[in-house]
C-alpha cells in the first residue's frame, strides 16, 4: 500500500533530531516555554542588596562670619590697614584660653590679641607668646589667613552631620570664652584654612 506523505512505516510524523556534540550525545532542546538561568544579581532575593547606595547630602554652612589673619606684629598690620585701606579700628582684645584643648592636649594656652576691623569684617590675631594653633601657624607659614569662621546653632551636631558624609573633621583646637561661647577648629575641608565652627552658649544663647 502506498504511503502517504510524512508518514514512515505507518508511523506519525517524525520528531525534530536533537542537534549532536561532536564526540559525545544528543543534546536534549529546551521547551520554548522555559526561561533562561538568571544570574545571582537577578534574582529576587538578592536584588534588594544590589541597589545603589544613596548619597548623604552635603552639609550647609550659614554665610561666613569672618576671616582669621595671623599676623606677627598687630600695631603694624593695624596702621598699614588704616593707612591703606582707611579701616578704623573697632575692637582690640586680648584673650587667653586656660581651659583650652590643642591635638587633644589639655594645656592653658597662649595669650592672644585680637582685633576686628570696621570694613571687612577679619580678624587680625597676633599670638603673644607660648604654644598655639597661631603659633604654630607662623612657624609653618608666616603671616596669612588661617581661618574661615561660621556660628552655628550647635557645634556638636554639625559635627555629627559632617562624620555622616564620611569627613573625618579632625578637631585640632577647642575653647570657650567666658563661658558664653565656645569654638573649636577643624582641619582639611577647605584646602588650605581651617574651618573655625562658633557656638553661643549660656544666657546669651
Amino acid at each position: 500500500m502506498p504511503r502517504g506523505p510524512g508518514q514512515a512505516g505507518g508511523r506519525g510524523p517524525a520528531s525534530p533530531a536533537s542537534p549532536q556534540v561532536p564526540g559525545g550525545t544528543a543534546q536534549p532542546r529546551r521547551p520554548a516555554t522555559e526561561s533562561p538561568p538568571t544570574s545571582a544579581n537577578d534574582r529576587p532575593e538578592t536584588a534588594q542588596f544590589n541597589k545603589p547606595r544613596k548619597t548623604p547630602a552635603p552639609i550647609s554652612l550659614p554665610p561666613l562670619f569672618h576671616v582669621g589673619i595671623i599676623v606677627e606684629d598687630f600695631d603694624r598690620v593695624v596702621a598699614d590697614y588704616e593707612k591703606r585701606w582707611g579701616v578704623s579700628t573697632e575692637q582690640i582684645t586680648d584673650l587667653e584660653f586656660p581651659t583650652a584643648k590643642l591635638h587633644r592636649e589639655g594645656r592653658p594656652l597662649c595669650p592672644l590679641r585680637l582685633h576686628k576691623d570696621g570694613i571687612f569684617g577679619d580678624r587680625l590675631i597676633q599670638p603673644l607668646g607660648g604654644r598655639s594653633p597661631y603659633t604654630e601657624f607662623l612657624d609653618l607659614h608666616g603671616e596669612g589667613v588661617h581661618h574661615l569662621a561660621y556660628v552655628v546653632g550647635s557645634i556638636d551636631q554639625h559635627l555629627e552631620s559632617l562624620r555622616a558624609t564620611g569627613e573625618g573633621a579632625p578637631v585640632t583646637f577647642k575653647a570657650s570664652i567666658a563661658g558664653r561661647t565656645r569654638f573649636l577648629y577643624l582641619d582639611g575641608l577647605a584646602h588650605g584654612p581651617a574651618i573655625e565652627l562658633i557656638e553661643v552658649i549660656g544666657e546669651d544663647a
